[in-house]
C-alpha cells in the first residue's frame, strides 16, 4: 500500500521506506548534511569569518547559480513529460491557491496587525514561504526527482508574485 502520484509514489512498509531512492536513512541524512551547513555558517558568521559582502554573494551565488542549475538538473535527468493540459491545469491551480492565501493574509492581517507596515509583512508570510532553500531538498528525498520538477514548476507563478505583488507587501508601510 502507499499514497502514488502520476509518476511517483511514497511507500508505505514494514521497512519504512519512504520514496526517493526509497530510504529513511537518506532522508534523516540529507536533513543532517543541512544541519550541519547551517551550523557551520553559524559559526562562521559569529567568528567573523564572513562579513555582510560575503553573505550578499553567497545568497546570490545560491539564487542565480546553485537554484537554477538544480531546476535544470532535475528536467534534463527526468524521463517525465508533462502535458501542456497538466501543466496549465497546475498553474492554475497554484494560482488559486495564491489568491486564497491572499484573502486569508488581508482578513488576519486586519485581525492581528497594528500597523500598515506590520499588515504588510503578515501577508507576505502568510503568501509565500521559504520553500526553496529547505524544502527542495526534501521534496527530493522524499520522493523523488519526479516530484521535484513539480515543485520546480509551482515556483513559477510563486517567483513572479513575489517580485511582484511581494515587494509591493514588502514596502507598505515604508512609502
Amino acid at each position: 500500500g502507499g499514497v502514488r502520484g502520476r509518476n511517483f509514489s511514497i511507500k508505505r512498509n514494514s521497512s519504512y521506506s519512504i520514496g526517493g531512492d526509497g530510504s529513511v536513512g537518506t532522508m534523516y541524512l540529507q536533513t543532517f548534511k543541512m544541519l550541519v551547513y547551517i551550523v557551520i555558517g553559524m559559526i562562521f558568521k559569529k567568528k567573523g569569518l564572513v562579513g555582510e559582502k560575503a553573505e550578499d554573494i553567497l545568497s546570490e551565488v545560491v539564487i542565480k547559480l546553485t537554484l537554477p542549475c538544480a531546476i535544470i538538473s532535475s528536467f534534463v535527468n527526468s524521463i517525465i513529460k508533462i502535458p501542456v493540459k497538466e501543466f496549465v491545469l497546475l498553474l492554475l491551480s497554484v494560482m488559486l491557491g495564491f489568491f486564497i492565501l491572499s484573502i486569508f493574509g488581508k482578513i488576519s492581517a486586519r485581525i492581528i496587525c497594528r500597523g500598515e507596515a506590520e499588515c504588510g509583512v503578515w501577508e507576505y508570510m502568510i503568501l509565500f514561504s521559504n520553500n526553496i532553500y529547505i524544502g527542495f531538498p526534501v521534496i527530493q528525498t522524499l520522493l523523488g526527482k519526479e516530484a521535484l520538477i513539480y515543485a520546480t514548476l509551482i515556483c513559477i507563478p510563486c517567483n513572479a508574485l513575489i517580485f511582484s505583488y511581494g515587494i509591493y507587501l514588502a514596502s507598505v508601510g515604508g512609502k
